[in-house]
């Protein structure tokens, strides 16, 4: 029960598959180096009901905020958003993930933050 009725929500991620930098602690992603990173994330969302008007699905970074928004077209118990973008980032820029839902009666959604959703940060250049 993080949100759905105006609630800004940072995501937290309960496990790692690999970090070999240690640049990633449960919610923030730190740049190790300056350069342009591809950062991408995919949440599994559960508790959604068909009051919901719309969503805003964030990733916010040190230098700026890239939101992409929606309202589902067949909201149903359940939905699972992905957004990529590239970012610039300077050396300890930090990136996070948020989710903020309008329209449930209240906070009602649910993030599997599990095996189902997860964040990737990569330098590309």
């Amino acid at each position: 029960n993080v949100t759905g009725n105006g609630t800004t929500y940072s995501v937290v991620f309960a496990t790692e598959r690999f970090d070999t930098g240690a640049d990633f602690s449960s919610a923030t992603f730190t740049a190790p180096e300056t350069g342009k990173y591809l950062l991408s994330t995919h949440l599994m969302i559960s508790g959604v009901t068909t009051n919901v008007t719309r969503f805003d699905f964030m990733i916010v970074t040190s230098n700026a905020t890239y939101t992409t928004q929606s309202a589902p077209a067949d909201p149903g118990s359940q939905i699972d958003p992905m957004f990529t973008v590239i970012a610039d980032m300077d050396a300890s820029d930090t990136a996070i993930v948020k989710i903020y839902a309008t329209g449930e009666g209240s906070d009602t959604w649910d993030i599997n933050s599990g095996g189902f959703s997860h964040f990737c940060g990569a330098l590309l250049a």
